[in-house]
């Protein structure tokens, strides 16, 4: 991955200003995840523009790869840690990992084996970490990369224990997404990010609502750049759906859809509640799975919506486009779970939008950000089943879908194109300063 410099150093040059390629390491907590597709899409991205890239997966991920994926060859460039594995594997794989780096680079072990106040489990997360990047020469370590970048804020953390450990050099940033700065404060800590905040790593929530939990959690206000996730808007093309109105304009049924993990956060509960108050003639298919599925089939049962409502399971990704062109309107009906938990943007409303779709969302987190009352859908209050409801029924105006779901496709082309995205996050690290803190 690393070249040699001119100064006979393992470390790439600092890239310049221009369009040259970049040696990147993405850091992510699972890799590849079902329900994370907006990661793979990245590193996709990064690829198709000629970057270097390297994959750090800390655990082993469930999702399964795409063609597209295995065209460009994303699964070879991933090194899993495996984190997760059993305590008493982990403790064994430790020990010999400990004594390999020992003799293979003394004072790497040692650096990995005293660096901080960590506890012992942290040491044996480095240690495994250390093995994954491997290279022939161990001499060459640290890792030297032009950009760092991980994916939700526990994963950076564990990026700069392996900087400050001296396994990996680069500018380092972090993308945050929803429940890292929502519930993990709550249940870790409000100084849980603040190793990043000194070390001024880049910080990179992915809309502005959690630009303000990283400002009011104390990050520098210098570090904090609002950067979206993007989606392959060629992948999701618009869709024509006036073959599905009837002469006055409306669609009958109006086919609505929701796609999701089957958790608290997305809300569900609530859009079976509002189904039951909306028209007869609205169904909704549920797409997704998860552990309050149980929970929801009953609710359905309890309404009497089994013959308006379909549990259509997890769909793979490259699927998801043709659930998107099925249907008439997308529904995000997010809400704060009792833990805290909140979304941050779900990228499947960029998604739908691009394909043309008008969204119902709740006024929760970045949602109102993309999805604007009356222009690109419908906003409603978090947990309000009656103003869902009738939003579900506005919804069967032919004209105003069409009218809302034009303006949805030109707000993802003008924001949410991946490739521009991926390239201006490539500008940003070609313009941060070499990491900055080592070690505390």
């Amino acid at each position: 991955m690393t070249r040699p410099r001119s100064d006979g150093t393992n470390a790439p040059d600092h890239p310049g200003p221009g369009g040259a390629p970049l040696d990147i390491l993405v850091v992510a907590t699972r890799f590849p995840l079902a329900s994370e597709t907006f990661v793979r899409q990245q590193c996709s991205d990064l690829i198709a523009l000629g970057h270097r890239v390297d994959i750090l997966a800390l655990r082993e991920g469930d999702g399964a790869w795409t063609v597209a994926e295995r065209a460009i060859g994303l699964p070879a460039r991933v090194r899993c840690a495996r984190l997760d594995a059993p305590r008493a594997a982990r403790t064994l794989r430790a020990v010999r990992d400990a004594a390999w780096l020992a003799a293979r680079a003394p004072s790497v072990a040692l650096r990995v084996l005293t660096t901080g106040d960590h506890a012992l489990a942290r040491r044996v997360d480095l240690l495994a970490i250390a093995r994954i990047l491997d290279t022939p020469d161990m001499h060459a370590v640290p890792r030297r990369y032009h950009a760092i970048h991980c994916h939700f804020g526990p994963a950076g953390l564990v990026a700069l224990d392996a900087m400050r450990a001296g396994l990996l050099d680069g500018p380092l940033g972090v993308g945050f997404y929803g429940y890292d700065l929502t519930r993990e404060p709550l249940r870790r800590g409000r100084d849980l990010y603040a190793p990043l905040f000194d070390a001024r790593a880049l910080l990179l929530p992915h809309s502005g609502y959690l630009a303000e939990r990283l400002a009011a959690l104390g990050a520098p206000a210098d570090r904090i750049a609002l950067h979206h996730l993007g989606i392959d808007v060629a992948r999701f093309a618009p869709v024509d759906r006036s073959a599905r109105l009837d002469p006055g304009g409306q669609a009958r049924p109006l086919r609505a859809l929701a796609i999701g993990r089957f958790v608290e956060k997305k809300g569900f509960a609530h859009l079976l509640d509002a189904l039951a108050r909306a028209h007869p003639d609205i169904t909704l298919r549920l797409v997704g799975d998860g552990p309050l599925r149980v929970d929801l089939e009953a609710r359905c049962r309890a309404r009497g919506l089994c013959d308006r409502v379909t549990f259509a399971g997890w769909r793979p990704f490259d699927a998801i486009a043709d659930e998107l062109a099925k249907a008439d309107v997308l529904v995000a009906p997010s809400v704060t779970a009792a833990d805290g938990d909140m979304e941050g943007l779900p990228l499947v409303i960029i998604e739908a939008m691009a394909t043309g779709l008008p969204v119902i969302g709740s006024a929760h987190s970045g949602i109102p950000e993309v999805v604007v009352d009356g222009v690109t859908g419908i906003v409603v209050p978090e947990r309000d089943d009656v103003a869902l409801a009738a939003a579900l029924d506005r919804m069967r105006d032919g004209p105003f879908r069409k009218l809302s779901g034009a303006a949805a496709r030109t707000r993802v082309e003008r924001e949410f194109d991946g490739t521009r995205l991926a390239a201006g996050l490539c500008d940003r690290y070609r313009r941060a300063r070499w990491p900055v803190a080592k070690g505390r």
